[in-house]
């Protein structure tokens, strides 16, 4: 294949994507390269960064397992709160802290968590 027809399909392609994506995508990679909070997800994976710190900072003692019970605890609360027909968010936010410690004390990060949930999806579905 010829150097001009090679570019010509890429610029195609591109037109093509730029149609069907926009420039969020772009931001999006952007905000990555840069480590800038451009991106709701950036967001919380910057959050997460800082959390995880402070957490194996004042912590020291807890472990993968102790966050992992910690998180039963919190998810014991939601289930009283479902059965008293209480709607407390913040109740899910600290069982996801809880786990999310817990995979993070494990050196799995929560880029590789939102990943994998994005990959388990389609998966799930079959």
């Amino acid at each position: 294949m010829d150097e001009e027809k090679l570019i010509k399909e890429f610029v195609d392609y591109w037109i093509e994507w730029r149609k069907s994506f926009g420039d969020r995508p772009i931001k999006c990679m952007e905000a990555f390269l840069l480590d800038a909070p451009e991106s709701p997800t950036m967001d919380w994976i910057n959050a997460e960064k800082d959390r995880l710190k402070w957490s194996l900072e004042t912590f020291t003692e807890a472990t993968s397992i102790s966050s992992l019970d910690k998180a039963k605890d919190e998810i014991d609360e939601i289930k009283r709160d479902i059965e008293n027909n209480i709607r407390e968010p913040e109740e899910y936010a600290d069982a996801l802290m809880c786990i999310i410690d817990s995979a993070g004390r494990h050196g799995i990060g929560l880029e590789e968590i939102l990943e994998s949930y994005k990959n388990k999806i389609p998966i799930n579905k079959k």
